[in-house]
């Protein structure tokens, strides 16, 4: 069975990112630090010498994938790779949410007006079979809600079980378009400072 290697990249920080604000599908941009986190990055994406660049339509994202390229391969948008609508949460921090931010963590609770997780699952999953079925490596520059789905569907992490990637932070699955649920997981959540192989 053939293989694609997926690089999945978290964005860089941002000031809701900083304050632990949840962002969903607010566009918040990068800040100075999300922009030195993405640079450094760039060493590590450039190892894999990735072929294609899918990013989701966030601005935060768009740069994220810029500054890690220096433009040198052209992006697609793809709306599949949004974060998760979190629709009356977003902007809120877990303390100003409550208890039901923990069930939301766990995958048992939808916030109110957002999108639920098996909706993300589904966007998900397509993106992933596509990116799966096309020459690798493929980098994708995401959010960590897809992240979080995307190792649900290709390694049967559940949402309870993953800690959460850091900002601007690598995880490299190798991903069949075939049977996505027989991907191997390589490396988690590597940022700058970590070794890529």
């Amino acid at each position: 069975m053939s293989t694609t290697t997926i690089l999945l990249v978290r964005h860089g920080r941002t000031a809701w990112t900083d304050e632990r604000r949840l962002q969903g599908r607010t566009d918040i941009p990068l800040n100075d630090a999300g922009r030195r986190e993405a640079l450094a990055l760039r060493p590590q994406i450039q190892e894999w010498m990735p072929q294609r660049l899918i990013v989701s339509p966030a601005c935060r994202a768009r740069a994220t994938a810029e500054l890690l390229t220096a433009g040198a391969l052209p992006s697609v948008q793809d709306p599949r790779l949004q974060e998760a609508g979190l629709g009356e949460w977003e902007g809120l921090t877990a303390e100003e949410i409550g208890g039901d931010y923990r069930r939301w963590r766990a995958g048992v609770l939808t916030p109110s007006a957002g999108e639920s997780r098996p909706q993300v699952r589904e966007r998900v999953a397509a993106a992933l079979r596509d990116a799966a079925a096309s020459e690798g490596p493929v980098l994708m520059v995401t959010h960590g809600g897809v992240i979080r789905a995307a190792l649900e569907i290709l390694v049967g992490l559940r949402t309870d079980q993953i800690v959460p990637v850091d900002a601007a932070s690598l995880t490299v699955l190798e991903a069949s378009a075939a049977d996505l649920a027989r991907s191997r997981l390589r490396h988690y959540n590597l940022t700058a400072q970590a070794p890529v192989r």
